[in-house]
């Protein structure tokens, strides 16, 4: 058994030294294609765009009944309400919701740039 992982070692070793040394394009491309850590930033720009998306949308209508009943009548009354913003906080929104994107696809960029860096070292 130790014979064979001696063998085995060299074997390894000499497959090792045989091997090219990798690039400066090959490591950064292996360091920066790490699928948790671009997982993550796909995740985050998802999630602003969802933001995006939500903040697009108009509010949902209400809808009430209501029935009154007296001694000689009963009555019965549907009421239909439909937010709408006058103040433009919707559209303030909707720009906070952009900026958050592009803040997004910056902190990505940031993020490999950083990562790139470490790797050159």
């Amino acid at each position: 058994m130790r014979r064979l992982s001696s063998l085995l070692l060299v074997v390894l070793a000499g497959v090792a030294l045989a091997a090219p040394p990798l690039t400066e394009a090959e490591a950064l491309r292996l360091g920066l294609a790490q699928p948790e850590l671009a997982e993550l930033s796909r995740a985050r720009a998802e999630a602003a765009a969802a933001d995006a998306i939500e903040a697009a949308l108009w509010p949902n209508p209400n809808l009430e009944l209501s029935r009154e009943r007296t001694a000689a009548t009963r009555e019965t009354a549907w009421r239909l309400a439909q937010p709408i913003d006058l103040s433009g906080r919707r559209g303030k929104r909707q720009e906070a919701a952009d900026h958050r994107i592009a803040a997004s696809a910056a902190d990505t960029l940031a993020w490999r740039q950083e990562r790139g860096t470490e790797l050159r070292r």
